[in-house]
């Protein structure tokens, strides 16, 4: 009789308890999963609800919700390449105000990533997730059929695109998907601290620099050189090559690793390796942030913050 008294105030305890919700988009979803069990210490009587789209589906998503303020989560994951245009709609909670003061967190953040998340106005509108340092990376098996050594692929651009020339006579992979890898890790190398792709801190245009001619140059050459298969990124076409072992490298994040583990060629697994980009460069390649929206609901604020 005590069990059944109580039953009803246990299913209103449970129908008024609160959930966390995280919009995020693959694999930022899984490392949200991840910090369940952790959530759970901490926060013991509240749910951590996932809502997981693809990528594209989920910025399309979260640029609804904030233009109407209907299905907003608690927290949103955004990829680095759609910060800024969703800090322009002013639809993101200035993360340096109180409660928040993320300011007192900056020394732990790689600093070129916490001031693209920075405003014109010195707003902070979303916390760095994760970076992604550029790299190149290189299927060992195509490599040694083709007699090709990794340092003929980094010692240079030149010898990079020499060696695409071999691997492609050998084997008849192509070096790459698309010249565009090129054209954007050139474009990310020698950037320097406080500018962007485009523009300078002080709003002055940089695509007249030597880097954006090094990059048009390099992806020109690719193309006459019939070294790139011509696939866009993230198509079936474009999984299809790695899974088939048509493309010897890929340039791109190190994020791209748990990607082809995971999802886009796993049976690939094991045959790749990882190097630094020819030349010696370096380029910071996107990046997840973690920002929450000026219209999520008052009363998980601080839930969220602490997520």
């Amino acid at each position: 009789m005590a069990a059944l008294v109580g039953a009803p105030a246990l299913v209103a305890s449970a129908a008024d308890a609160p959930v966390l919700t995280v919009a995020a988009f693959p694999l930022v979803d899984e490392i949200v999963k991840a910090a369940q069990a952790r959530w759970q210490q901490l926060h013991p009587g509240v749910a951590l609800k996932v809502v997981s789209r693809q990528y594209a589906d989920h910025h399309t998503a979260m640029t609804t919700a904030l233009s109407t303020a209907v299905g907003l989560p608690d927290v949103m994951a955004l990829e680095v390449g759609y910060v800024g245009r969703f800090a322009q709609g002013g639809g993101l909670m200035d993360l340096t105000r109180p409660p928040f003061d993320v300011a007192q967190l900056r020394p732990r953040f790689v600093p070129y990533a916490y001031d693209q998340a920075t405003t014109r106005s010195g707003a902070v509108v979303a916390v760095p997730a994760d970076i992604g340092p550029g790299t190149m990376l290189h299927r060992a098996d195509i490599l040694a059929k083709a007699e090709v050594d990794v340092a003929d692929l980094t010692r240079s651009w030149d010898s990079y695109l020499e060696a695409g020339l071999r691997i492609k006579a050998k084997t008849g992979a192509y070096l790459v998907a698309h010249v565009l890898q090129i054209k954007d890790i050139a474009i990310r190398t020698g950037v320097k601290p406080g500018d962007g792709l485009y523009f300078s801190r002080d709003s002055q245009p940089l695509v007249t620099e030597p880097r954006f001619e090094r990059a048009f140059e390099l992806a020109l050459r690719m193309r006459r050189q019939k070294l790139d298969a011509r696939m866009g990124a993230w198509t079936n076409e474009w999984a299809e090559g790695f899974r088939r072992g048509t493309l010897a490298t890929e340039l791109s994040g190190a994020w791209i690793v748990g990607q082809l583990n995971e999802w886009v060629a796993p049976e690939t697994r094991g045959l790749w390796r990882a190097s630094q980009f020819p030349d010696g460069a370096y380029a910071p390649y996107g990046g997840a942030f973690y920002a929450i929206p000026r219209k999520a609901e008052p009363t998980r604020l601080a839930l969220a913050w602490d997520f």
